[in-house]
């Protein structure tokens, strides 16, 4: 991302981002295959995810670290 980017483009995009990622740990929790600390910690993950105050350098590691390279993910899910 440049510096000379839009704001309102990369507020889009992060909104886009930030529903993936609440999407693929809804996917995790429905398909019931973790243990009870990786669940928790998901379900931690994905309220900060939906809260509005969380600060954007904590929404960004939380989409790093619960979902992997997940702009790599949404690019091949939409090809």
């Amino acid at each position: 991302m440049g510096e000379e980017e839009d704001p309102a483009k990369a507020a889009l995009q992060l909104a886009a981002e930030t529903v993936w990622c609440v999407e693929f740990l809804d996917k995790l929790l429905e398909g019931g295959k973790l243990n009870e600390k990786k669940s928790k910690e998901v379900r931690k993950a994905r309220k900060l995810l939906k809260a509005e105050g969380t600060p954007l350098p904590q929404r960004r590691q939380l989409m790093r670290t619960q979902c992997g390279d997940y702009r790599a993910k949404m690019k091949a899910e939409e090809e």
